[in-house]
């Protein structure tokens, strides 16, 4: 019982800590003027995500979810604006 209850206690420090860790590191992207969003996606946007991912981190240029998103969105007004024009 000692050891399941040491190992508890264990977790519970480590949650705490990433917690805070979230805390400061949300904090800090909100100070550059970003947001957080959260989304749920199909399996094969998901599987394109990672892929994309995977290619820029091969590349060199290693690339998070959110740029990738940034950059399809962008590709996507563009599209939409020439349209209209």
């Amino acid at each position: 019982m000692t050891e399941i209850k040491t190992k508890l206690e264990k977790l519970a420090r480590l949650e705490a800590g990433n917690r805070e860790r979230v805390k400061r590191y949300l904090n800090r992207v909100k100070k550059d003027g970003k947001k957080q969003i959260s989304a749920i996606v199909s399996a094969n946007a998901y599987n394109e995500l990672n892929r994309l991912r995977d290619a820029s981190i091969q590349a060199g240029k290693p690339s998070s979810f959110g740029q990738i998103i940034e950059l399809a969105l962008a590709c996507y007004a563009d599209s939409l604006r020439s349209k209209s024009g």
